[in-house]
């Protein structure tokens, strides 16, 4: 046990004396307002600095391997610390004996961790990985909210049995199961993490933790938009920033005589007035800010149509470059680090799109040729480009919420349909998949152009039924007669070929007429103990022999035992008695059921 020695400058205010052995002392007040004293020395500088102790010992251990340790025990009395390295060393022994291993034994030596160090080190170990900013930002907020709730404060309190806890009480307070089933995604990447780091020795024990059931429990349930609604949601986004400045003053319904100015409103925008709107604010405005304002709104609708086009997500086209969009090869080439899952991926353009990016690309090109015919660099005007920079980004804003909900109020579309639906922005991305699967493409294909990894999450999560032609997918069944055809009816059944020769009356009456399907199979149970169906050969081609063999076929299971005979279960082979000679016996005995003929 021993305590490490470091240095420091001398304090201020510090004495510094020669004691009889003939070192230099300094001697001052800490913060604490205790005495001090330390030796003195110069350092390498030339500048004199105090040798000082440390406040808690260090052990000094042998481990597993031989190799010598020095571990921080954290303790400030001696016997404590002692105590410590005193369970290091049995900790060691145990290894060396084989009663644990030397993972395991690593793993307990950072159950004390503090969770909030341990959480650093989670978050660059997703920066490591590529994560992106955002990403990182939920997952350790939803990981330091989750810690802060249950009070854990070391790796070992952390277990699946408080975190499921948690959640249970979060659903009874009202969390969405699509939010309970994100907290438990990042716990169990944490487990995952800690497990790779060996932190944690075996299986992710936070794997065990269930998962809420989403589809009973759907706060947020996206739609798609119809052909209409986008046709109209792209005329006001294009109208609207240049109708806001054309809207109508009106008195507020509530006290229509007040005159007062807080009183007045502006008209809402409707697919009625918004044009007349835009063409009252061409007439105020001046010709710049009308210019200006009309550009951003052919701007903000080419920007959603590139979302309904390519499927592309908000933040990935707000990440997508000038020179990521090649119009000889009429597809954007999104970059891996520009996507979600971090893959790369070529997206086509339609024709329709491609003429509004190339003219959206021409007027960034003169918008910066512009500026820099402006600039003047050392005396000399500088060059003018002939091509937009490399890191020019294709759409400068990407609007967000309020945006797109006004826009959605000026084309006369409910936000919530009356089924509770929602469209949003990313509900342009549900619109591009519902619009394939409408379009008859296959869902293979349709996966491919949605970048999903899993067919489930593009069949059920990102199309809506409501697009699709299921009354015509329905109209194409066949459809049912009043009555059957008795024809009909023996051929589908197989008895078509059979004579009425084979099948006596019994009465003595004449022939009996064919019997109903399923005559040349003796009958087969579906349930245990039934027999299995065998074919039967007709009367016309039946000899003496086969008259009086008797088949047996057992369908009960016995895992234990071979098949056994019919002697071996009772089963006699004899003639049945009392039965007509056109007739075939039939007995059951438990698990076996036997045909007899004469």
């Amino acid at each position: 046990m021993h305590r490490k020695t470091y240095s420091a400058p001398l304090p201020q205010g510090a004495t510094v004396t020669v004691n009889r052995q003939g070192e230099r002392v300094a001697a001052w007040t800490g913060r604490d307002g205790k005495k001090k004293t330390a030796i003195v020395f110069d350092g390498q500088d030339g500048k004199p600095r105090v040798r000082l102790q440390t406040k808690t010992y260090y052990a000094k251990t042998r481990t597993s391997k031989g190799t010598v340790k020095e571990t921080a025990t954290g303790c400030r009395d001696k016997d404590a610390a002692r105590a410590m390295a005193s369970e290091v060393r049995s900790r060691t022994e145990r290894v060396r004996a084989g009663i644990v291993s030397a993972a395991e034994d690593q793993a307990a030596s950072h159950a004390g961790d503090r969770l909030v160090a341990v959480l650093t080190d989670f978050e660059a170990a997703l920066r490591a990985r590529g994560c992106g900013k955002e990403h990182i930002q939920n997952v350790k907020g939803r990981l330091d909210r989750l810690i802060k709730d249950t009070n854990t404060f070391a790796l070992r309190d952390l277990t699946p049995a408080r975190v499921e806890s948690w959640l249970a009480e979060q659903a009874s307070t009202g969390m969405a199961a699509q939010t309970r089933n994100h907290y438990r995604t990042d716990v169990v990447s944490f487990g995952n993490w800690l497990c790779r780091a060996k932190r944690l020795v075996g299986v992710n024990p936070f794997e065990s933790i269930p998962t809420a059931n989403v589809s009973t429990d759907r706060r947020h349930v996206r739609r798609a938009f119809t052909v209409e609604e986008a046709t109209a949601f792209l005329h006001a986004a294009r109208l609207r920033p240049l109708a806001e400045y054309g809207r109508l003053p009106v008195k507020g319904e509530s006290d229509p005589a007040n005159q007062k100015r807080t009183n007045w409103h502006l008209a809402p925008l409707t697919p009625g007035t918004i044009e007349d709107a835009a063409a009252s604010a061409r007439v105020k405005l001046d010709a710049g800010l009308v210019g200006r304002l009309e550009r951003l709104g052919e701007e903000r609708a080419l920007i959603y149509q590139t979302l309904l086009g390519t499927g592309l997500r908000r933040v990935e086209l707000s990440r997508v470059r000038c020179v990521d969009v090649d119009l000889d090869s009429a597809a954007i080439h999104l970059r891996p680090e520009d996507a979600k899952n971090r893959q790369g991926a070529t997206l086509p353009l339609r024709p329709d799109l491609i003429e509004g990016l190339k003219a959206h690309l021409a007027r960034k090109l003169a918008d910066t040729q512009a500026v820099a015919r402006c600039q003047i660099i050392d005396g000399k005007r500088a060059p003018i480009p002939a091509t937009l920079p490399e890191g020019e980004k294709l759409f400068t804003t990407i609007p967000g919420m309020k945006v797109f909900d006004a826009d959605l109020a000026a084309a006369g579309i409910a936000k919530i349909d009356g089924r509770g639906r929602v469209l949003d922005v990313h509900a342009l991305r549900t619109t591009f998949c519902s619009w394939l699967q409408a379009a008859g493409v296959s869902l293979r294909t349709a996966q491919a152009a949605m970048r999903h990894s899993d067919p489930k999450l593009t069949a059920c999560t990102y199309t809506d039924p409501a697009l699709l032609d299921i009354g015509a997918a329905v109209n194409a069944l066949p459809t049912l007669p009043d009555k059957p055809r008795p024809e009909a009816v023996r051929k589908a059944a197989g008895t078509e070929d059979m004579e009425t020769d084979d099948f006596p009356d019994p009465n003595g009456k004449g022939k009996r007429p064919p019997a109903k399907p399923c005559t040349k199979l003796a009958p087969a149970g579906g349930f245990p103990c039934h027999s299995e169906a065998f074919p039967v050969a007709s009367a016309k081609k039946r000899d003496f022999t086969r008259r009086r063999a008797a088949a047996a076929i057992t369908s009960c299971p016995d895992a234990s035992k071979a098949p056994v005979s019919s002697t071996d279960t009772g089963v006699s082979l004899e003639p049945a008695q009392g039965f007509e000679p056109w007739a075939c016996a039939l007995r059951k005995h438990c698990s076996t059921t036997e045909l007899s003929w004469p």
